[in-house]
C-alpha cells in the first residue's frame, strides 16, 4: 500500500459533521471546504497518482488521545478530497470498494491514509 497522505490534527468526527450540517448548512460548507483544502495540500505533498479507474481500497490510521469510538471516524472528507484532485472520478462504491479504519493512541492527533489497487477477497455465502 502507497502512503496517500499524513496529516496533523483532528478531523471532524461523523459526530462533528452532523452537528455543524444540523445548525446550519453554510457552517457544514465552510468545515468541508476547509478540509478538503487541507487535505489536498497533504496528499499533494506525496505527489500522489491518478487512478486508472480501477477500483481502490483505503486503510485509515487514527491516532488519538483518547478512547474514542471508532464508528465517529470517518472518511467523508479524504474521499471528497481524492475525488476533488482526480485521484478517483467519484467515491461511490465503483470507485471505492474497500475502506479499513485503525486506531492508534497516540499523545497528538493524526491521520495516515493508505490506498491501494483493491483485490476483491473471496465471498463467503450465508445460507
Amino acid at each position: 500500500m502507497a502512503l496517500l497522505l499524513e496529516l496533523e490534527g483532528k478531523l471532524p468526527s461523523l459526530n462533528d459533521i452532523i452537528n455543524s450540517r444540523a445548525r446550519h448548512w453554510s457552517i457544514y460548507a465552510k468545515q468541508k471546504k476547509e478540509w478538503t483544502a487541507k487535505i489536498v495540500e497533504a496528499a499533494n505533498e506525496n505527489d500522489p497518482i491518478k487512478s486508472d479507474d480501477s477500483p481502490i481500497e483505503l486503510h485509515i490510521i487514527w491516532g488519538i488521545r483518547t478512547n474514542a469510538d471508532l464508528d465517529n471516524c470517518t472518511a467523508k472528507f479524504i474521499l471528497d478530497a481524492m475525488t476533488e484532485m482526480g485521484l478517483i472520478e467519484d467515491d461511490n462504491c465503483k470507485f471505492v470498494k474497500k475502506i479499513t479504519h485503525e486506531v492508534q493512541i497516540s499523545k497528538t492527533h493524526f491521520v495516515k491514509v493508505y490506498v491501494d489497487e483493491y483485490l476483491p477477497s473471496e465471498f463467503v455465502t450465508i445460507q
